[in-house]
This record gives C-alpha cells, sequence and structure tokens, in this order.
C-alpha cells in the first residue's frame, strides 16, 4: 500500500480547519440567538487508507468525526424544572400587585376609612337621633360605602376579565408549542435519516419544551424514532 502524499494529510487538515472556522462564524452569527447551544467540531485520525511501511505506521491525516452540541443535559433538565416555579410566582406576584392597588388604603378614603366612617356616624345617630345633620352624614356615608363596594366590583371583574384573557392567550401558545415540537420532531427524523445530527433543530426543540416547562411539571423521554415524547405529570 502506499505512502499517502504530504498533499493529500494536508488536504484533509485544511478540510478540518475550514469545518472549524464555519462552525465558529456559526456560532459567533448565532451568539443573540435564544436557546442557541454553541457548537464544537470534533475531529478524528483518518484510518481509512492508514497502513504500514518498512515495519512502521503511518497516518492519513484527519476528518471531521462530527459536529457536537456543547450542551450539559442536567443544567438543561434544572432549568425545565424551575422555569414552572419560576413563571408561577412571577404571575402570582402580577396578580397580587393589581388587586393590591384595587384595595389600596394609601389612595383615597378606601374601604376601611369608608367602613370606618358609616359606622362612626350611625353611632352617633343612636346618641342623636333628633340630629338632622348627623342624618344627612349617615345617608352620605352609606352612599360613599356603596359607591365603594361597586368601585371594588368593578375593578376586581377587570382583573377577572384581564385574567381570563392572559389564560386564552397561554393556551394558544401551548397549542403552538406543542405543535412545534411534533413539527420539530419529524424534522429532526428526517435529517437524521442521512445520518446527520441537526444541532440546530436540537435547540429549536430544546426551547420550545423549555417554553413549555414554564406551564406544566413536565418528563420527557425519546423513542426508537428520535421523537421526544412529553407527559405533564399530575395530569
Amino acid at each position: 500500500m502506499p505512502i499517502p502524499s504530504i498533499s493529500q494529510i494536508g488536504q484533509s487538515a485544511l478540510k478540518a480547519a475550514k469545518a472549524g472556522i464555519s462552525t465558529a462564524g456559526h456560532n459567533i452569527a448565532n451568539a443573540s440567538t435564544e436557546g442557541y447551544s454553541r457548537q464544537q467540531v470534533m475531529t478524528e485520525a483518518n484510518v481509512a487508507n492508514a497502513g504500514s511501511y518498512g515495519g512502521s505506521y503511518y497516518g492519513n491525516g484527519t476528518e471531521v468525526a462530527r459536529i457536537v452540541r456543547v450542551n450539559d443535559a442536567f443544567l438543561e433538565k434544572q432549568i425545565q424544572n424551575t422555569a414552572r416555579d419560576s413563571s408561577y410566582f412571577e404571575e402570582k406576584a402580577t396578580t397580587l400587585n393589581q388587586i393590591e392597588e384595587v384595595f389600596n388604603e394609601m389612595n383615597g378614603d378606601g374601604m376601611s376609612r369608608t367602613i370606618s366612617k358609616f359606622f362612626n356616624d350611625f353611632r352617633r345617630l343612636s346618641e342623636e337621633p333628633e340630629s338632622t345633620a348627623i342624618r344627612t352624614s349617615v345617608r352620605e356615608a352609606g352612599k360613599a360605602l356603596a359607591n365603594e363596594f361597586h368601585r371594588l366590583e368593578k375593578q376586581v371583574h377587570e382583573i377577572r376579565s384581564h385574567l381570563d384573557l392572559r389564560v386564552e392567550a397561554s393556551v394558544t401558545e401551548i397549542n403552538g408549542l406543542s405543535k412545534s415540537v411534533s413539527e420539530i420532531n419529524e424534522k429532526i427524523r428526517l435529517a437524521g435519516l442521512s445520518g446527520a445530527v441537526p444541532n440546530d433543530l436540537l435547540d429549536q426543540r430544546d426551547s420550545a419544551v423549555k417554553k413549555l416547562s414554564a406551564y406544566f411539571e413536565l418528563s420527557s423521554f425519546l423513542d426508537n424514532s428520535g421523537n421526544l415524547n412529553l407527559d405533564i405529570r399530575g395530569v
């Protein structure tokens, strides 16, 4: 078997270097892309035409073995597990802040002060039932109290309507993300038929799963076809 020429070995090195430069450029171009995982070129010695000559073993340059994602599966799982809790507390804080604004006793009279005034005037009326001024004060305090209840009812209803709209938007997003995972699964399956690993599609699928995990506690597994199957725990 003839010894490979230096030009052949050099050519293999150039091809590997070109793959490395292209991958580095791809990483830089997607530095701000949400959900993107940095990719790395893995090379190995080309043993296709390697052999021995004069009792010595010689190599045949290098080749690109694969391009892998620099991705920690354990950390990805931890992020998914904490996304739901983070989303829950964020939504809870937003809703409670809205309710706090409705029942804010620092602005105007507020419910507590209005109720106190009404019963104080009523107590005074019980002591001086003949007083026209106190009767008028009780009547006005009663109107103010009724208006305060109506105000609270209206604003709480507005908050509830706003929450209903947010729930509808969330359901739409959940359906869209679920459909996206299904479509990406199919793309990954088709790409895998050639033996290649579609790293960018895997990133897209992981990103969709992360967004879904903000709504549910998910468990996932890969089937024999490489499809990612999702189960909602507790449902």
